[in-house]
């Protein structure tokens, strides 16, 4: 097994916007638009105690798994086999990215969206989203595939940050956010 510590940026004009289903009840006589704007920062996903700012690990473990996919990069040897498989069992995000900022500092964006969240559904509506115009932070990988080679696992991560990236609006869903860039990648043996 082999520990990749990924240190990931956001790339310029991509900011994290996040869209985390909330259930916070309405109050008495209280409009959707007004429970909107009470309620926006509840759609950012934070650590309850510490209030800190994450994104989780499973949005980089599906964006990874959609990009060994697209890629179609055949493994060596194997005749049509690709390591899209090996990104699907092999690699687990195991750990929130931690992003260093209280849900209390995050800004806000105003969207004219689906009322569903569906693509032309009908109905329109605004509705509030948290987001944060540059983010940072570690993403902690365990690769248990041993046909996945290091410099596949950083083709696709750099690829991922490129022409996928994570939360709402993000390239991959044909949208601008969400994008960042490899900084460093450090490599281990087991977890410290």
């Amino acid at each position: 097994m082999r520990i990749a510590e990924c240190h990931l940026e956001s790339e310029a004009g991509s900011p994290y916007s996040s869209s985390r289903n909330h259930e916070i009840p309405k109050k008495e006589k209280e409009s959707a638009d007004v429970h909107d704007l009470r309620t926006w920062r509840e759609r950012a996903h934070y650590d309850d105690d510490t209030k800190e700012v994450y994104i989780p690990s499973m949005a980089f473990k599906f964006a990874l798994m959609d990009v060994a996919k697209r890629l179609n990069l055949q493994i060596p040897g194997r005749g049509k086999s690709t390591y899209a498989k090996s990104f699907t069992q092999g690699v687990l995000c195991v750990e929130r990215v931690m992003l260093g900022v209280k849900v209390d500092a995050m800004q806000a964006v105003r969207v004219y969206c689906h009322a569903d969240g569906v693509r032309g559904s009908g109905k329109r509506v605004f509705r509030t989203f948290p987001f944060l115009p540059k983010w940072k932070g570690i993403l902690r990988v365990m690769l248990t595939d041993d046909l996945l080679p290091k410099d596949i696992f950083e083709r696709v991560l750099r690829e991922c940050g490129m022409v996928n990236g994570v939360g709402r609006f993000r390239a991959g869903n044909g949208g601008l956010n969400g994008r960042f860039r490899v900084t460093k990648i450090k490599w281990a043996d087991t977890m410290e």
